[in-house]
């Protein structure tokens, strides 16, 4: 390249040469290699600058070529990747309409288990027969003869009126005292009571015996007031006792109308469920027999034999040819068939709802039987001892019988099992 600028600048030279013959021979021959030199030297810095560039340029080019490379290996890889996971999944869609449908009738087939088993949890609640054997041991507690604690309340009060108001004297202010003694047995074994007291009957007779008294000491001098006032302080144990018992009650009878509610609700949103799932594998079901009593539907219509029947009977009929090849792609669509996940997730919920009813039902057992025993421990003060241990001891074991009688009956195993058998797995 610098030998071809050299004989371009010696033509040039020539040719200024020619022209400028009025000059001086030495000025233009000066001019000229100045000008040569110059122009040289610029075609040599051009020619660096232009190696330069083409190094800067080559140098690029390489490193693109070896991102380009770098880029089609990392390619070639997740191609390779991706076809052996096309290959897979290729495979495994060969089994997928037949996989969605089993999935689907395994679900449906177990759900029948599912209600049946919920059903009865919730039918187990209302007929525990050993919660009525706990409970009446402790109403027969607020009969004013009962003598479990050692005492009767009728011969305890009348003993108290002997000692308190009486004391030996036949009459009071001419009031004899048999007469008004079979007067207060009455009011004690056949209470009277108003809508205030109606829950405290034993409690209300106790005050009407009080009543009565403060009436006899008003029609004489006979009876002091503070003989009145002992003999309140004398019967304040009882009511103490007696309303113990009463505050125990209600507490308790207010927690299971809680979960009676609460069962009742769970009940309503059971038979919902079986309603959905009868309407699926049933389409053209009349709409009259889904109103039936939920037990009436499970036995007729919705029972693991059955819905395990119907199920064989739609695939053979409908998806089964002469060589027993079952058209899964066809089953698939077939709504009968269907079991959506959301039903899945109402299971679930109901299954955990019961075991929180059987759980807040022990509880209030549990808090029940320990109020209870409070009572009871304060009662020794006109109680006997050994009774009283002796009556705590068959309260907690009436209490832990009901318990174990829930659990039985409820069988929360076989709810979870059944549920466990709707969570199908399609992998």
């Amino acid at each position: 390249m610098i030998c071809r600028l050299s004989s371009i600048l010696l033509f040039f030279f020539i040719s200024i040469s020619m022209v400028s013959a009025q000059k001086s021979l030495s000025d233009s021959v000066y001019v000229l290699y100045g000008q040569y030199f110059n122009m040289l030297k610029l075609a040599e810095q051009t020619s660096k600058e232009l190696a330069q560039k083409l190094d800067s340029i080559s140098r690029t080019v390489n490193a693109d070529v070896q991102k380009v490379n770098q880029n089609y290996q990392y390619y070639n890889e997740v191609l390779e990747a991706n076809n052996k996971k096309i290959s897979s999944i290729s495979e495994t869609q060969l089994y997928t309409n037949k996989t969605l449908v089993e999935r689907n009738i395994a679900r449906t087939v177990s759900s029948a288990e599912f209600v049946e088993a919920a059903s009865t949890a919730l039918n187990a609640l209302d007929l525990t027969n050993q919660i009525f054997v706990y409970t009446d041991q402790i109403t027969a507690l607020n009969n004013p003869e009962n003598t479990d604690l050692g005492f009767s309340l009728t011969r305890r009060v009348n003993t108290i009126l002997e000692q308190e108001v009486f004391k030996g004297r036949t009459k009071i202010n001419k009031v004899k005292k048999d007469r008004f003694l079979s007067l207060v047995d009455n009011i004690l074994k056949s209470p009277i009571t108003n809508s205030f007291m109606e829950g405290l009957p034993v409690v209300g007779s106790i005050k009407s015996v009080v009543d009565l008294v403060v009436n006899l000491s008003m029609q004489g001098e006979e009876i002091s007031v503070l003989e009145v006032a002992e003999l309140k302080n004398k019967l304040s144990d009882y009511v103490a006792y007696y309303q113990g018992l009463e505050r125990a009650l209600r507490q308790f009878e207010s927690k299971v109308n809680s979960i009676n509610v609460r069962t009742e609700a769970l009940k309503l949103l059971l038979k919902n469920y079986v309603q959905d799932r009868v309407k699926t594998i049933y389409p053209k079901i009349q709409a009259a027999k889904l109103e039936e009593p939920l037990n009436r539907i499970l036995m007729d219509n919705y029972n693991y034999p059955q819905v395990q029947k119907e199920i064989r009977r739609i695939l053979a009929e409908d998806y089964t040819d002469a060589k027993n090849n079952v058209f899964y792609s066809l089953a698939v669509n077939d709504q009968r068939l269907r079991f959506p996940d959301f039903a899945v997730g109402q299971a679930r919920f109901i299954a955990d709802e019961i075991e929180t009813i059987v759980s807040e039902y022990e509880a209030a057992l549990t808090i029940y039987q320990k109020t209870l025993e409070e009572v009871l421990n304060k009662s020794r003060v006109i109680g006997n001892d050994d009774k009283i241990n002796q009556k705590i001891a068959d309260l907690k074991s009436s209490k832990d019988n009901v318990v174990q009688a829930i659990k039985r009956n409820v069988n929360l195993g076989r709810i979870k099992k059944s549920y466990q058998a709707l969570v199908w797995d399609v992998n």
